[in-house]
């Protein structure tokens, strides 16, 4: 069966309770520790709206300025936000008001998705330094918010998300859009399932560009898909978070789509395990320039290939030399890296995301990919208990 699935994505300042609130809407637990979320993860749970199940998407998304400039794949297909602030904290209140003025610039004006602001710790309250007055101004000037106090610790005022799956599929209705894309394939067994992850009934591989920053990851991807490079001055730009695009392929007669992900500002040692599963291939970048760059992507193979055995996976490795066009400028010898390269079982290519040159050698990927079956996808899922009158399905390793 076919459940729609709803995106909520939940912002804040870091240690405000995003993390919390999704614990306590998914599993009604109260974490006493506090762990920072990396990057993002995500929790579905399913709710019934008009006696039509459907499912909630919560992207808890990390706190940390670092993020703050976040790439439109954390905004797309969001139908509701939830901005997060902690009552005993009036800095916390500030940055919540600046997601709100960013939220606002990242859609079309019809199609700013619907935002709870959340005063969270409302336990702390001899020690509030926010002031009621301003908040009840401020949410009466934006009338589109909808504000309410919580205490994830004591669980309390968490009625106020009681209506968050009609004001989803109110919001969906409302503007026309379809349901979210579900982000990984689920099935209702409480045990381990192994799954094969299809796009339109095609089969798809993901292919991770792994490497140093400034290696040129991101200049791989947009000469790989657009045949093309940014030579304004040759600025970089640190990729955040993660970008990914798919292409299709038909080869020999089967058809077949290939997931290219770019990784965050190549600090894999950082991103959560769920960013590395069901991974079928891996391109390992480095500057042909830099030797610090290349002794990296040694220490990087290495990192990968724990992360992977941890995660049973066995990818196929590619490893590229870019930067060729500095040909007066190359420093790693090529003796060495065929030999750190042959050593490993990898192919090893050497490219010019500036020129374009060797770029043709890619096309060996997909061909290799098309003859073996897409890795599988593990799927944990985990049932509350019947007093909770709710499912919940959890992603992270």
């Amino acid at each position: 069966m076919n459940i729609a699935s709803y995106k909520v994505l939940i912002l804040g300042a870091s240690g405000v309770g995003k993390t919390s609130i999704v614990k306590r809407l998914t599993q009604n637990k109260f974490q006493v520790t506090y762990n920072n979320t990396i990057s993002h993860d995500f929790v579905f749970r399913e709710y019934t709206v008009d006696s039509t199940p459907v499912r909630i998407q919560y992207w808890d998304v990390q706190g940390d300025g670092r993020f703050a400039t976040r790439p439109m794949v954390y905004y797309r297909h969001a139908v509701l936000v939830f901005v997060v602030f902690d009552l005993s904290k009036e800095e916390t209140y500030t940055e919540a008001k600046y997601h709100i003025k960013d939220l606002l610039t990242k859609y079309n004006t019809n199609e700013v998705p619907s935002i709870y602001l959340i005063g969270n710790k409302s336990d702390l309250v001899q020690d509030s330094k926010i002031n009621d007055q301003e908040v009840s101004e401020y949410v009466e000037n934006n009338k589109f918010l909808k504000y309410g106090k919580v205490s994830c610790k004591l669980n309390i005022g968490l009625e106020m998300f009681n209506s968050v799956p009609e004001d989803c599929v109110h919001f969906q209705k409302q503007h026309s859009l379809p349901p979210t894309p579900t982000p990984i394939i689920e099935t209702h067994s409480s045990t381990l399932i192994m799954q094969t992850i299809t796009d339109n009934n095609l089969p798809v591989y993901k292919l991770c560009i792994n490497g140093p920053p400034k290696s040129g990851k991101t200049s791989l991807f947009v000469r790989h898909f657009k045949d093309k490079f940014n030579t304004s001055n040759h600025i970089y730009n640190g990729t955040l978070a993660t970008e990914m695009l798919p292409r299709e392929y038909t080869i020999d007669g089967k058809t077949f789509k290939v997931q290219f992900w770019d990784y965050v500002l190549g600090c894999e040692r950082l991103i959560p395990k769920i960013y590395f599963r069901r991974c079928d291939a891996v391109i390992l970048i480095f500057d042909l320039s830099n030797v610090n760059s290349y002794n990296e992507t040694k220490k990087l193979y290495i990192d990968l290939q724990a992360i992977y055995k941890e995660l049973k996976l066995d990818p196929i490795y590619y490893l590229f030399g870019n930067k060729l066009d500095l040909e007066q400028d190359i420093l790693i010898q090529d003796e060495e890296v065929h030999s750190f390269a042959q050593s490993n079982n990898m192919k090893y290519f050497k490219v010019s995301c500036l020129t374009g040159e060797g770029f043709n050698q890619l096309d060996e990927i997909p061909k290799v990919l098309k003859s073996r079956d897409p890795q599988p996808l593990p799927i944990k899922q985990t049932t509350l208990n019947q007093n909770q009158n709710h499912n919940t399905c959890c992603f992270g390793i």
